[in-house]
């Protein structure tokens, strides 16, 4: 059996422009202020998926997290209030809450 397969798949051909546009801030997680610019992730705000071509780009939707905290907030255990302030959901329990709030 081949351990490897072929596939045709969509790229997101702006995600580098984007990222580019957030490292220009100062390149640290929003919440933890990891600095490893490599590591990094360029975040949307308003998600991929339901972005016009412009809002894909828009500096102003997207924030920067370290891998973790990205994770964190692509699956809606987090989010931002309109102030930036961190919204953390009721179905982590205070264990990982310490883990979000260092």
């Amino acid at each position: 059996m081949p351990s490897e397969k072929q596939y045709l798949s969509k790229v997101r051909t702006t995600q580098g422009k984007f990222r580019e546009s957030l490292l220009k801030a100062p390149p640290i997680c929003k919440i933890c202020g990891m600095n490893i610019r490599e590591l990094l992730v360029a975040s949307h705000i308003k998600p991929w998926k339901d972005c016009n071509d412009n809002e894909r780009i828009d500096f102003y939707n997207g924030l920067l997290l370290c891998p973790s905290h990205d994770a964190v907030f692509d699956s809606g255990y987090i989010s931002f209030d309109s102030e930036g302030n961190i919204i953390i959901s009721e179905l982590l329990d205070k264990e990982n809450i310490c883990i979000i709030r260092p």
